[in-house]
């Protein structure tokens, strides 16, 4: 719900992004590379990490504190993962081996 929403995803830049890049015409156009399309990323998935880091680097700029979206905090995503730290850590664990 918009209640429990972190601050970054009720920020109205990041929602504007958000539904500029999401259009039905936008995502019409869309061409994920491989990794995203392997691991399944969607259109509105890849436009809320590109306008997470647009805003955040507009707010940081501005001199603006980082904030969370999705109730986390900025991340990098590497070869279409998402927290590559945590993921292989938690293919680790699964495999027995941590």
């Amino acid at each position: 719900s918009r209640a429990s929403a972190s601050a970054g995803d009720r920020d109205q830049y990041y929602r504007s992004c958000v539904a500029e890049c999401s259009s039905a015409e936008r995502c019409a156009m869309w061409q994920p590379g491989s990794s995203l399309r392997m691991l399944g990323w969607s259109c509105e998935h890849d436009c809320r990490y590109r306008c997470m880091w647009q805003a955040t680097d507009a707010r940081t700029a501005a001199g603006g504190r980082t904030l969370q979206y999705h109730g986390k905090w900025p991340f990098v995503r590497v070869f279409g993962v998402q927290e590559p730290v945590s993921a292989f850590f938690s293919a680790v664990n699964g495999l027995g081996l941590g």
